[in-house]
């Protein structure tokens, strides 16, 4: 059941996928690629995306392009990276 004030079709209004990710490995493209138009920004080089975007895939889907996310790891053991 759902929590009280929440009906489905509150819940499945709008849907908005993040999909975070290291700089430079093609988010951007991929958003490119599924709306079948150019609506971000890419380059060779990372860096290029440095706003939150959000894209609509569907009247109630939305993409949300980011710059990547790089995760400091100095002094961290082989686990602590994977953990992180």
């Amino acid at each position: 059941s759902l929590p009280r004030g929440f009906s489905h079709s509150s819940l499945c209004s709008m849907i908005s996928f993040f999909g975070p990710g290291y700089p430079n490995v093609g988010k951007s493209s991929v958003i490119n690629t599924l709306i079948s138009k150019k609506s971000c920004k890419v380059a060779p080089i990372p860096g290029e995306t440095k706003i939150w975007q959000y894209v609509s895939l569907f009247k109630r889907i939305s993409l949300i392009d980011c710059p990547g996310v790089v995760v400091d790891t100095a002094g961290d053991t082989e686990e602590d990276s994977v953990l992180k």
